[in-house]
């Protein structure tokens, strides 16, 4: 009986080392979901999120109904930006994962044009101070079908409201705090000003 406990033990133990894990971030708290709404730009990104949203990204963040449970809350946003020279947007539908952390969310979207929707995404907002940045950090499991095994891929983001253009200090900071969530700091790159 201890032999079947002991390698159930190893089992498991072996099972988690080899489950890819997403970084553990606290999103703000607290956080006002009034301040935050409204106009956000892609100020910088890891390459591989910059691959997919290309450039001149705006996401526009909701607001929501104040007598609604925020945990039951899905809100819809939008993300528009300019990729190989054509105009994309995505809707994306967020949920706040627990009622009294608002900044962590559970995130899908949907290109324009398309009925399907991607995985779920892990998102938190990491730090903003309303009015000029915000730090988005997430990430997404999926399988790799080639090499059978699943995969988390790990992104952030640098977004800004409009008109607002970081100090190389602030950026440094920023991207610091990404790396900080195991982030590669050289794959953040600044985005264009569009």
């Amino acid at each position: 009986m201890l032999r079947y406990i002991a390698l159930l033990v190893l089992v498991a133990g072996a099972s988690a080392h080899l489950m890819p894990k997403c970084p553990k971030v606290i999103g703000m708290y607290p956080f006002d979901m009034d301040q935050f709404q409204g106009d956000w730009y892609l100020a910088a990104a890891t390459e591989k999120t910059l691959e997919k949203r290309g450039k001149c990204g705006k996401f526009v963040f909701p607001t929501y109904a104040k007598d609604d449970k925020i945990e039951d809350t899905v809100l819809t946003a939008r993300y528009s930006g300019v990729k190989d020279g054509a105009p994309m947007a995505s809707e994306v539908i967020i949920q706040p994962m627990f009622s009294d952390k608002v900044a962590n969310l559970y995130s899908v979207y949907r290109k324009e044009g398309t009925s399907e929707f991607s995985n779920v995404m892990k998102v938190a907002i990491a730090s903003s101070d309303y009015k000029s940045f915000a730090v988005f950090v997430g990430c997404k499991l999926s399988f790799n079908s080639e090499a059978k095994k699943f995969e988390a891929a790990v992104f952030g983001e640098i977004w800004t409201r409009e008109g607002v253009t970081l100090s190389q200090d602030t950026y440094n900071a920023l991207t610091t705090q990404l790396a900080s969530y195991g982030i590669d700091a050289a794959s953040i790159k600044q985005v264009e000003k569009c």
